[in-house]
C-alpha cells in the first residue's frame, strides 16, 4: 500500500476531476463492441467498417482539437458541459436507431461529443499541478481512474450487447448526465483565458493583445520534444488500435459473436484492472526517467504482446497476453500527460493536449483502414507479426531519440 502514499497532498480538484472520469469512464460501454455492430447487426463487411472506424477517428480528431482550443479560450468547464449536452443528445438517439443504418453515423457522433472534454479534464489538472509539482503522480491518479471505470463500463457493455443493446445506450446517457452534473456542482474554474494568453506572451517574449494568441508553430519550436512524441503516438496508436478492431472479429471467426463480444468486454476489463493495480507500481520507478525511455521499455512490450496474437488459439489465453500489452500501456502512457504540462504553457495546454489526442486519432483511422485493406491478402496472423514489428521499430527510435534529448540536456 506504501506506494499509494505518491498520491497524498493532490489537490481537492484533482482528486473530484478524476472522480468524474471514472463515472464517464463507467458509461463508456459501447466502444469495444462497435466493430461488431456494425458486421453482425449492420451487415457492413470488413473493408466498410475500417473506412467507417476511420471517419470516426478522422472526426474524433477534429473535435479533440476543437474541445482543446474551446477549453483554452472560454474555459475548462464550459467547454465539458458543452461536450456532455451533445454526447447525451447522442446516446438517447442511439438507444432508437442502434440497429438501423443511421447507427453508423451515431457512431461517428457519439466519439467526436465525447472527446470534447478529454482535453479539457486533462488541463485542469495540468492548471493544477503547473507550478506545484507532483505532476506524474497527478496524470498517473487520471489515468488510473479513467481506466477505473473502462474496467466495469465495458464489461457490461460486452455481456449486455448481445440480447440487449438499447440498454447500452440508455445507461451511458445516465452515466454520462450524472458525471457532468458532479463535475459542473463540485469543480471550480481556475483558469483566466486573458491572464494566461497574456503570461505565454511573456514567456515567449511576444507581442500580444486583446483576443490576440501565441502560435502553436511557435509553442512548438520553442518545445520540438513535444511534435516528436506527436508522431510517435500517431503510429503507436495505429498498432495499438488493432486491439478493438482486427482482435474482436479474430475471435469472432475463431469463437463466434457470442463468445466475441463477451471476450472483448473481458479483455478490456483486464487491461483496466492492470492499469489500476499496476500503476502505482510501475509510476515510482518511470517517474525518475525520461518519457522517451519509458516509452522504448513500453513499446517492447507492445511487441511481445501484440505479437502473441499471431499464435494464440485459446480463448483464454487472449485474456492473458492482455496482461503484457497493458503494462506496456502503463509506460507509454502514465507520463505523457506530465510531459506535456512540462512542455507547454497554461494558455496552450489543453490545446498541447489536445493534440495528444488528435495524434492518436490520426493512429486511429490510419490503423483500420491500413489493416482492413491487409486482411483482404492476408491472415490474422500476419497482420500481427507485422504490427509487432512495427512496434519494436518504434522502441529503437525512441531509444534513439532519449539519447539525443539527453545529450541535449547535458550540454545545458
Amino acid at each position: 500500500m506504501h506506494y499509494l502514499d505518491q498520491y497524498k497532498g493532490l489537490t481537492r480538484q484533482i482528486y473530484l476531476v478524476c472522480i468524474t472520469r471514472t463515472i464517464l469512464g463507467m458509461g463508456s460501454m459501447s466502444h469495444v463492441f462497435s466493430t461488431l455492430q456494425m458486421r453482425s447487426i449492420l451487415g457492413m463487411k470488413e473493408s466498410a467498417i475500417g473506412m467507417v472506424v476511420s471517419a470516426a477517428s478522422i472526426m474524433a480528431m477534429s473535435s479533440t482539437l476543437l474541445g482543446g482550443r474551446l477549453a483554452d479560450r472560454i474555459g475548462r468547464k464550459k467547454t465539458c458541459l458543452i461536450s456532455s449536452v451533445l454526447a447525451c443528445s447522442s446516446y438517447a438517439l442511439s438507444y432508437f436507431f442502434c440497429r438501423k443504418p443511421l447507427m453508423v453515423l451515431l457512431i461517428i457522433l457519439n466519439q467526436c461529443f465525447a472527446n470534447l472534454a478529454y482535453p479539457a479534464f486533462n488541463a485542469v489538472i495540468g492548471d493544477e499541478v503547473k507550478h506545484g509539482g507532483m505532476q506524474m503522480e497527478a496524470f498517473s491518479l487520471l489515468y488510473m481512474a479513467s481506466n477505473l471505470g473502462f474496467a466495469i463500463g465495458p464489461s457490461i457493455g460486452g455481456m449486455l450487447y448481445y440480447n440487449h443493446l438499447e440498454l447500452v445506450y440508455i445507461l451511458q446517457f445516465i452515466m454520462t448526465a450524472i458525471s457532468s452534473c458532479f463535475f459542473q456542482l463540485m469543480t471550480k474554474e481556475n483558469y483566466d483565458p486573458a491572464e494566461a494568453r497574456r503570461a505565454a506572451a511573456r514567456e515567449m517574449n511576444a507581442e500580444t493583445s486583446g483576443d490576440r494568441d501565441v502560435s502553436m508553430l511557435a509553442i512548438f519550436k520553442q518545445h520540438c520534444s513535444l511534435p516528436v512524441l506527436f508522431i510517435t503516438m500517431a503510429i503507436v496508436t495505429m498498432c495499438y488500435q488493432m486491439i478493438s478492431f482486427m482482435l474482436t472479429m479474430q475471435m469472432s471467426d475463431y469463437f463466434g459473436d457470442a463468445v466475441a463480444s463477451r471476450y472483448s468486454g473481458f479483455i478490456w476489463t483486464v487491461n483496466c484492472l492492470c492499469i489500476v493495480f499496476f500503476t502505482p507500481v510501475i509510476i515510482t520507478e518511470t517517474k525518475k526517467h525520461h518519457q522517451f525511455r519509458n516509452m522504448f521499455f513500453g513499446l517492447l512490450l507492445y511487441a511481445a504482446g501484440f505479437g502473441s496474437y499471431a499464435f494464440l488459439k485459446t480463448s483464454w489465453l487472449f485474456l492473458a497476453f492482455a496482461i503484457i500489452w497493458s503494462l506496456g500501456e502503463i509506460m507509454i502512457s502514465t507520463g505523457v500527460g506530465a510531459f506535456i504540462a512540462s512542455n507547454s504553457p497554461p494558455s496552450h495546454l489543453a490545446r498541447c493536449q489536445s493534440f495528444y489526442e488528435a495524434s492518436r486519432y490520426v493512429g486511429r483511422a490510419v490503423g483500420p483502414t491500413l489493416f482492413g485493406f491487409l486482411l483482404g491478402f492476408i491472415s490474422y496472423s500476419t497482420a500481427w507479426v507485422i504490427n509487432a514489428a512495427i512496434c519494436l521499430v518504434m522502441a529503437f527510435f525512441m531509444l534513439f531519440m532519449y539519447k539525443v534529448y539527453s545529450e541535449k540536456e547535458a550540454r545545458r
